[in-house]
């Protein structure tokens, strides 16, 4: 679980990271007062957002599916059957 965790940290950076553009990107708009000229900066808001969501997606795997210990690891814990020949 501890790669859960971090990667929910990581990903609560990519959600301020989303917010602070998104507000970067409204004040941009607001000062250009065009909707003809603002096509490519709200698609730029919709492209932060999205990938917010993906990474999200990304750090909930962690926490339904999470990664297993390697091998060797385990075998050092006591969790793993006696090796033969050793």
């Amino acid at each position: 679980m501890p790669r859960a965790r971090h990667e929910t940290k990581v990903w609560l950076g990519t959600l301020t990271a989303a917010v602070v553009a998104t507000v970067l990107l409204q004040l941009a708009i607001w000062y250009v007062d065009d909707p003809s000229r603002v096509t490519s900066l709200e698609a730029w808001r919709f492209t932060a957002w999205r990938i917010a969501g993906i990474h999200g997606l990304v750090a909930l795997a962690y926490w339904i599916w999470p990664k297993k210990a390697p091998a060797d690891e385990r075998d050092l814990t006591g969790a793993g059957k006696e090796r033969a020949g050793r």
